[in-house]
Order: structure tokens, then sequence, then C-alpha cells
């Protein structure tokens, strides 16, 4: 009997180190929604993009453009929303009611020595949206509070879940597990695959004192950027690391994601004729030939809190370089146009709790 007695705290303290042995950990990395919960998401985007190259030839002879065709564009696009969790079904949220509190863009644009200021509001700016799934499947859009858009098309793919839900896998993971995804998850991620209904491109205001354009108008260098980004065939992998960090007084598990784009540029068409003097600058009617590609490159970290069961925060960076070359011709001329441009943009994505209209 003594034998046996003298073997048990060993045979116990083995068992506790199995038991408090982290590599067979096995858990869900899901969000769990809960019904009446409010939480607010703010979204940076930076950019800032440059044409580092740029050349004309005519005919065989390059033409000088001095400093004309340089400059940079930095941009921000900043976005609050809020969200309050209305119905929750066998562990799937099945209506929301969504508020764009704040959907405000800027831009910078230096060029020949003058800088050309923009800014812009969303038109969902202010609007509450109740989004609810029917029995399809499908979400069901309507306005409870703000204006009613004139577009329509406004009110298209939105979603109730959160877009970070679409980087997180389904079901159990282990640490060190890895996934892969594609441009649908990456765009749903960052939010880019509702530019047009938060940020749909609008006509140029007419420029006010010291080259500021107020109003709502176009953005430009964003949206071919966002164009680019949406028409990249994307290559990407996600893995869950070992690391666990403090957010925002959450203990928070991190996923670690990286991904390669490519996409085809196409060239812009030719101008039409104005007058007498048919065709583009130098006097040509032909469609454009070639085009070009565009290479883009996006790493980041999802962090994940272990208690809230929910994303906490996104933090990104993403670099761009365009090449396109287009060749036009007619009226016994050529032109050969070459150019680069550079884009890097930042992500900063972070959710936090809030409060329902009622509780204010």
């Amino acid at each position: 009997m003594s034998n046996y007695s003298s073997l048990l705290p060993v045979c116990f303290f083995s068992l506790g180190l199995t038991l408090l042995a982290p590599q067979d950990e096995v858990f869900s990395v899901a969000t769990t929604y809960v019904e009446g919960q409010v939480l607010e998401t703010q979204s940076v985007i930076e950019f800032t993009s440059e044409l580092t190259a740029f050349s004309i030839v005519l005919d065989g002879e390059e033409i000088d453009m001095g400093d004309r065709m340089g400059g940079q564009t930095t941009s921000t696009r900043s976005t609050t929303v809020t969200d309050e969790f209305l119905t929750v079904k066998d562990g799937k949220l099945t209506s929301v009611r969504r508020t764009f509190d704040t959907l405000e863009g800027n831009s910078v644009r230096s060029m020949g020595g003058e800088e050309m200021v923009s800014t812009s509001n969303g038109p969902l700016e202010g609007v509450t949206l109740e989004l609810t799934l029917d029995e399809d499947g499908e979400v069901v859009t309507n306005v409870v509070d703000g204006d009613e858009p004139d577009d329509e098309t406004l009110l298209e793919s939105h979603a109730p879940a959160l877009g970070l839900d679409a980087l997180l896998p389904a079901g159990k993971i282990e640490v060190g597990e890895s996934w892969d995804f594609d441009g649908t998850v990456l765009m749903q991620v960052l939010g880019l695959n509702l530019e047009s209904q938060l940020f749909p491109p609008q006509a140029p205001a007419e420029r006010g004192e010291g080259g500021e354009r107020g109003g709502r108008r176009g953005r430009g260098g964003n949206q071919n950027l966002a164009k680019l980004l949406l028409d990249a065939e994307w290559d990407g992998e996600a893995v869950l690391t070992e690391e666990l960090v403090d957010v925002e007084g959450l203990d928070c598990r991190v996923i670690e994601f990286s991904a390669d784009g490519e996409a085809e540029i196409e060239d812009p068409p030719a101008r039409q004729p104005r007058g007498d003097r048919g065709g583009d600058a130098f006097g040509l009617v032909t469609p454009a030939t070639f085009g070009g590609t565009g290479t883009l490159e996006i790493s980041g970290k999802l962090f994940v809190s272990i208690d809230a069961n929910r994303p906490v925060s996104l933090e990104a960076e993403c670099s761009a370089t365009a090449e396109t070359e287009t060749v036009r011709s007619g009226r016994g001329s050529e032109v050969t146009m070459n150019s680069t441009t550079e884009t890097t943009l930042t992500i900063d994505i972070d959710v936090s709790e809030g409060e329902a209209e009622s509780d204010e």
C-alpha cells in the first residue's frame, strides 16, 4: 500500500502538466452575437499616391513634360458606424439596426507647387438602416431614420454581420493553424466592398479660393486605388499565432494575414472630338491599345477578444504599383504614354462597446 501511495503525488503532478499544456488547445474565434448588444466600428484609411514616372513619345520623339505631370495625393477616409443587434437565431445574427454616424473623406493633391484640397461626405451619413435576413437568407434593407437616398443602389450589398467576421475561420481552430482567403473576403474585411455605397464618385465642384474644392466631389486617386484593389485577383493566407496581447483592456488572440494581388488596368477611351479639332490633345481619335498591370501586397493583424468573443481591432498596410502603357495612332502620327504610380495605404479599424439610442 505504501508503494502505491508514494506514486500518487507524481501521478497527479503529471496529470496537472498535461491539463496545462497549450499545444492541444482547440477553440473557436467566431463572433458571438448577443441581442441588444451595441458595437461601434471606427475605420480610418489613409492613402498616399504619387506618379513616380511619366513619359510621352510622339512619333519617336520624347516630349519634355517638366513638372506638370508629377505631384502627390494624400487622402484620408474616416467612418464611424454603430450597430445594434436586434435578433439572433441559432447563433446567427438575423437583423441589425445600423447607423452611419460619420462618413468623411478629404484629400490634398500637390501639383506644380499648388495644393488642391477636396472634401466629401458620403450620402448615407446620418442615415440608419435596418438590415434583416429573410427566409431565403437574402438581406432586406429599410431606411428607418434619416433621408432616403435618391440612388437605390446605395442600399445594396449591406450585410448584418461585422465585416471583420469574413476573415474568421468557421468552427474550432488550433494555434498555428492557417487558412487561405480570396479577394472577396479581403474587401469585406477592409470595408472596400461598400466603397460605391459609402463614397460614390461625385461630380467635381467649382474651385474655391486658394485652390480648395469644397462639397461633395470625385476623389480621383482614392477612387482609382479602390478600383485597383477591387479588381485585383488576390491570393491570401491567415494564421492564428501564439501571441496574446492586451487591446483596450481585453486579452486578444492575434491573427496575422497577408495577400498578394494583381490586376489588369484598362486604358481610358480616346477623347471625343471637340468641334473641328477632333480627337485628343494630339489630334488622335483611335482607341488606345495595350494597357497596364497593378501589383499589390498587403499584410496585417486582426485582434480577437477571448472573453468578449468578437473582433477588437485590425491594422494593415498595403502597397500598390500601377504601370501603364498607352498607344494611340491616327492622322499619320503615333503617341506612346508610359506611367508608373506608387501607392501606399494604412488601415486601422477599432470595434468597441456602444450604447443604444434608448440608453443614451
